[in-house]
């Protein structure tokens, strides 16, 4: 109780020096003679004197943010329930605890994600308008069963690519197209848990280090959008990172690959949709979509630490869903590791397979 006076008095004194100071000598006069039997002007005081200071001080304010010690670091720091706070990490602590690019790069308030979730928990049934339906083919069931898919995906993976492959020509629509087109349209409403890599503009120069803090360094899959072209539905910006989330889920069910071997990747170079970048719900860049050498030397940055933070005898790189102005340089991750590339670069030209490679059968995303 003394411990908690002193407080008080101390909190006190910042701003009523000269009325607080006999107090506060008073109650460490008291507090010393209490505990120790040293001779002070309140040796040996009574209950009644303290309750008579005490009554004398404005109530104490304890910190309203205690520090909390977090034996973590990386992904388990996301995973853990109790330390994560999604996107509301700072930057500062995004560096320290080891989550850079495996979040968004827009920080955003613990308030803003309240509010996404009471947009979810005050909606009703029909997810997706009758409109939208008619010119998406996107129907409120498969948005419904797309989450229920997900929610698994996140309490038991193992589960998840079980149903998926034993039901893979009923989900494969409802996994990625056509329901995946919706999901990248609503991403920023939907966002719950992040998946792949996020690298930005924001991260240039520091890129390699991202690469470590990704739990896998034994890669066989990446797929890497720009987000500038989604399916028909123009610039996405960060929201394009369902395509490569969607994409591997297939090549894990369908081609064999480990799930724990694959990572989808988003380069966040900003977005051309002005109604993305004013949704404050929006996890990417709010600015211009970079263009020309700008553009050119963060996908050089992003590709150079993927086939060198990353150990693989075979890395399949499938740049998906990048705008047709991007295409001339679809060739930079096979320039940045030639003995050990199968490069796949599918939707690159204007969503054809012209530019898909069929010369390698060492690896599944070749014939894919």
């Amino acid at each position: 109780m003394l411990t908690s006076l002193l407080g008080r008095a101390e909190q006190a004194a910042a701003g009523h020096c000269s009325s607080t100071a006999l107090l506060l000598s008073s109650i460490r006069a008291y507090t010393i003679g209490a505990t120790t039997g040293a001779t002070t002007t309140h040796e040996g005081g009574s209950q009644a004197q303290a309750k008579e200071i005490q009554a004398q001080l404005p109530p104490y304010v304890p910190n309203a943010e205690p520090v909390s010690i977090v034996h973590k670091l990386g992904i388990s720091v996301l995973h853990d329930p109790w330390f994560n706070k999604g996107t509301a990490f700072s930057k500062a602590e995004r560096e320290r605890l080891g989550v850079r690019g495996l979040l968004p790069p827009r920080v955003t308030t613990l308030q803003l994600q309240e509010d996404r979730f009471m947009a979810e928990y005050e909606a009703e049934l029909t997810m997706i308008p009758p409109e939208e339906i008619a010119t998406g083919g996107v129907t409120s069931e498969m948005a419904r069963r797309w989450q229920v898919l997900q929610h698994l995906q996140d309490r038991n993976e193992t589960l998840f690519y079980k149903v998926l492959m034993e039901n893979f020509v009923e989900m494969a629509p409802i996994i990625y197209t056509p329901t995946v087109g919706w999901v990248c349209s609503n991403y920023h409403k939907l966002y719950r848990r992040p998946r792949g890599m996020f690298f930005s503009a924001k991260d240039k120069g520091e890129m390699a280090a991202l690469v470590y803090n990704w739990p896998q360094s034994d890669v066989h899959a990446v797929v890497v959008t720009d987000g500038s072209r989604i399916l028909g539905l123009g610039d996405l910006g960060l929201n394009g990172l369902g395509i490569p989330v969607g994409k591997l889920d297939l090549y894990c069910a369908a081609a064999g690959f480990h799930p724990t071997k694959v990572l989808p990747c988003v380069v966040d170079v900003g977005t051309d949709n002005v109604a993305l970048r004013s949704d404050p719900l929006y996890c990417g860049l709010t600015r211009p979509r970079l263009t020309g050498p700008a553009y050119y030397e963060i996908l050089d940055e992003v590709c150079s630490p993927q086939s060198a933070g990353l150990t693989t005898s075979c890395l399949a790189g499938h740049y998906s869903n990048v705008c047709q102005p991007n295409v001339q340089r679809k060739y930079t991750l096979e320039s940045r590791a030639p003995q050990a590339l199968c490069e796949a670069s599918c939707d690159l030209n204007a969503g054809t397979d012209s530019g898909h490679r069929r010369d390698c059968n060492e690896h599944p995303a070749c014939l894919l």
